[in-house]
Order: structure tokens, then sequence, then C-alpha cells
């Protein structure tokens, strides 16, 4: 009896054993108690903090919130001044102030101070040596002071300058922003401008070809710009679903529970907390708070992979599976789908307008890191054969950020920077 006690013990020990490696094995993989799905770019949260980081206007254009603007342009200040630095993002964050993604200000204060080497810095340089200044060159002298624009966006002021320099309309999302690069200004819109050229970067994170839209929509006539490009990233910039801009609902929100997209191929939701509800409510163990059995199941990561094979004992009263929630996304999906029509919808827009406006459009493709060899065919589907496109043969994988990210590396910007000059100046047949 007691030999059978004390296999019966071991085998206890090494059961729970096993249970706590196969949870910390669920927790380096990311996964969440109670939460059935991992996804990276969302967590659960107790309260949910929406951060100080973009706003719209009544375009419906996604651009830097004006508190976050000025908060860039006081720490460049304050830097090149030797003051005592303003309270840093680190904390503002943890404060529910603002997003974590504008700390910027170093890199242009970097440059102010001679301590940057790349061609937008040599560029500068040679303004600050010319002993009179055109008002192009005072733009770009201010830009280093003051790097997000009245109008929200990473670039000189809007205005529509007269000069005999080209007048370029950046259109595009992080990776025109410039994300990941070790100094936002080795991005290919200024390595763009320091080629020459007066450049108006409207790049946003993760915005979207309808952005590219209401944009170029706002801005053509106002800028009047002698090209116009929309740098269509193969990745995200594809749709199959049409997003409408609407005044005051920004593309996603930023919380500390992840980027919240407003639009998600269908659906359309207006605020933070109703965006939260719907994702926690499709990828969680529902009715914790009620059911007992769904409480318990919902304490543990592997308690929680186990919960939807057990939905199908109906004995145990555990709760739906998919969840309602689900279902009904997955009608909305289905019955307001369109196809890739969507991304040749917009883009012929957008050149139309550009037309009417003298102005020369350009759609660049930015091929993803994983399909560097996306063919023409492969193309003209995804963009539903719009047929005024332009790929890059020049760029590799080592253009691009290693891991999940995929966005340009130095090395990808000043390719694709070069390559964009290249159309500029040399028009070629696509």
């Amino acid at each position: 009896m007691r030999k059978i006690i004390k296999l019966l013990a071991w085998n206890v020990v090494v059961f729970l054993v096993l249970l706590a490696g196969l949870e910390l094995y669920l927790k380096i993989q990311r996964y969440t108690p109670g939460m059935i799905f991992r996804n990276d770019f969302f967590n659960k949260v107790d309260d949910l903090i929406v951060y100080r980081s973009f706003t719209t206007d009544a375009s419906g254009i996604l651009k830097i919130d004006e508190e976050v603007r000025t908060y860039i342009e006081k720490s460049i200040q304050n830097e090149l001044q030797g003051k005592e630095p303003l309270k840093c993002f680190e904390e503002l964050y943890e404060e529910g102030a603002y997003a974590p993604n504008f700390w910027l200000w170093n890199d242009y204060a970097d440059l102010a101070k001679g301590e940057l080497q790349n061609d937008f810095s040599r560029f500068i340089t040679s303004l600050k040596n010319k002993e009179v200044l055109t008002e192009i060159d005072s733009a770009y002298l201010a830009y280093v002071h003051s790097p997000i624009n009245e109008d929200g966006f990473r670039s000189i002021a809007f205005k529509n300058y007269k000069t005999d320099k080209k007048k370029i309309l950046l259109l595009g999302d992080s990776f025109t922003w410039g994300h990941v690069t070790d100094n936002k200004t080795s991005s290919f819109a200024d390595v763009l401008a320091a080629q020459g050229h007066v450049v108006f970067n409207t790049g946003i994170t993760a915005t979207d070809i309808p952005q590219y839209w209401v944009v170029a929509e706002k801005y053509i006539e106002k800028l009047e710009p002698d090209v116009v490009i929309a740098n269509v990233y193969m990745g995200n910039d594809i749709a199959e679903h049409e997003r409408i801009p609407h005044k005051d609902v920004p593309v996603y929100y930023v919380t500390n529970a992840g980027f919240l997209n407003s639009f998600s191929e269908g659906l359309s939701l207006r605020t933070a907390d109703s965006i939260y509800q719907h994702l926690l409510g499709r990828m969680s163990i529902p009715e914790q708070d009620k059911n007992y059995f769904n409480w318990f199941m919902g304490k543990s990561r592997v308690t929680t992979q186990l919960w939807p094979i057990l939905t199908n004992f109906s004995s145990l009263n555990v709760g739906p599976w998919p969840a309602p929630v689900e279902l009904a996304y997955n009608k909305v999906v289905k019955d307001n789908y369109v196809g890739y029509s969507v991304n040749r919808k917009y883009l012929q827009k957008i050149e139309n307008l550009a037309q009417q406006h003298n102005s020369r459009f350009i759609a660049a493709i930015i091929p993803q890191v994983i399909n560097l060899a996306i063919t023409q065919e492969e193309l003209n589907t995804l963009l539903d054969h719009y047929p005024n496109w332009y790929k890059p043969d020049i760029l590799i994988t080592e253009d691009y950020t290693e891991g999940y990210d995929g966005h340009f590396n130095e090395s990808g910007h000043r390719k694709f920077g070069l390559y964009l000059d290249s159309l500029i100046r040399h028009p070629v047949a696509n």
C-alpha cells in the first residue's frame, strides 16, 4: 500500500511539474489566462487607457495630435539650450498621457547639434553654409527644430511654395513615416528631400489607401505638387473591404491594450471601448464572471487552451463556442466583402484628381520582405489590374529589419528614396 501511495505521489509531482512547465511555455509564447487566442497586438487590461498620439480632422485624416507636436518641439529646444528635459515619454506613458512612439525629438536634436551623418544631415549642413536662403531653404531649417508641422505630419510646413524645384506629395503609412529607422531623417522621404526636391510627407503609421485618398483630396489643390506618390505597401495596405474615413474617428486608437483598429474587414466601431469589448468577446472564455466553471478555466493558460475542447461536452454548460460576437463578426465580414477592386478604386481616384491639377501620379510599390519577387500577375490581382504602378527591383532581404516587423532599414530607405528620385527625374513606363 505504501508503494502505491508513493507511486501515486510521484505521478502527481511529475504531472504538476509538467503542468507548470507547460504553463511557463505558454507564458513565454505570450498566451494570457482567459484569452483563447494569442494576439501580439492586443492585451487584456484592468482599465483601458487611450494615449495622446493621433487625432482625426474633419476630413477623416489621421495625423499627429497637437499636444504631442508641441511636446516634441519643446523637447528639441530644451536639449539644444541645455535645459532640464521635459518629463520623459516613459513617465508620460506610464501616466497614460502619450503613446510611446514619438521619441523622435532625440533624432532631430542630434541633427541640429551636428551629431548625425546621413544624406539629410549633409543637405542641412549645405543650407547652413549658404549666404542667401530661399523660402524652401528656410522651411527645411525650421523643420529641423519643428519636425511635425501644423497640419500634423512629419514634414516641412505645408505651403504652395513658388520654386523651380519639383514639389512632391508623399502618401503612405509607416514606411513613409520612417518607422524603425535609427534616425527618422534617414527615411526615404528625407533622402528624397536631400536630392533637391520639395517634399511634403504625409506618411502616418498604420494608415491605408483610403487615408491616402482623403489626404490627396485635401492637399493636392492646396500644395499644387508636380508629382504625387502613393507608396503602397503590399502588406496591410491591401484591402478586400472598403473603409470610409469619418470625422473624429481615427484609423486606430493607441491604448495600453494595443492598437485598436476602428475598422476591421467590414466592421466599423467608433470608440476605443467598443473596439476593446468586441475583441475581448471574440478572444476570451465567455461569462467568466457568471459561470464558475468558466471562471476556473480562465485562471491559467493551460486550462484556457483546454476550454474550447470542453465546449463539445454540453453537460458542462460552458457557453456557446464560437462566441455569438465571433459569429456576428464573420457575417459582417462576409456581407461587406468587395474584393481587391477597392484598392484600384482609390488609386484611380487619386490619379484622376492629380491629373485634374496637372500633377503626375506614381503608385510606388513597396514589396513585403517575404515576397520581394512578387510577380506582375500577383500585383495585378491585388490591385485589381490598376495599371500605373512602379516596383523597384533593387531591394533585397538585407534592406529590411529582421523579425516580424519587416520595415525598411537605413539601406532600404536610401535605395527606395533614390529609386523614387529616378522616377521623378526620368519618367519611364512601368
